[in-house]
């Protein structure tokens, strides 16, 4: 998380857990390259060649966006809105008085530590994938209208405790 100086902004990046999991990838995609100009001396089959090809291809195209997702990605927020950043650079703004409707999703019947807010078009989700995103959904407890998302806030609040 980095407080940008110049614009009093909250910035919440990707996990290094999303970067090693690209070198990963990467690297296996790299062996399986290795391995298969090595021991294959010539493909018995075309549908080995073609498979063996897919599988290359689906590792370096996953550890390429697992890539772009790390460098590019990005939730900004500040006195006035959310921005959530995609691989694309294009993002979603969410103002704060905008915003209509919170969810709080769960996994296997348990609260998992995401919030998904909307306005009338668009979703973000603060989810753990990005480093420190609490402190974000500390500063949406502070500028949500009590009066229209009571029930939200104190479920925020009890989230933000938990984890600090």
């Amino acid at each position: 998380m980095e407080k940008d100086p110049v614009r009093g902004k909250l910035i919440s990046v990707p996990t290094k857990t999303i970067l090693y999991l690209s070198v990963i990838v990467f690297l296996f995609g790299a062996a399986l390259v290795l391995v298969g100009f090595t021991d294959f001396d010539k493909p018995e089959s075309f549908l080995q060649l073609v498979s063996f090809a897919v599988m290359v291809i689906l590792f370096f195209t996953l550890g390429l966006l697992l890539f772009l997702f790390y460098i590019k990605s990005k939730i900004e927020a500040d006195s006035f809105s959310v921005r959530s950043y995609g691989i694309t650079g294009k993002f979603k703004e969410i103002k704060w008085g905008e915003i209509n409707k919170i969810e709080f999703p769960k996994s296997y019947g348990k609260e998992n530590g995401i919030v998904k807010i909307s306005d009338k078009s668009k979703t973000i989700a603060l989810t753990g994938l990005y480093s420190r995103h609490y402190n974000i959904i500390e500063l949406l407890a502070e500028k949500l209208d009590p009066e229209l998302h009571k029930d939200a806030i104190g479920k925020i609040n009890n989230l933000a405790n938990k984890h600090r």
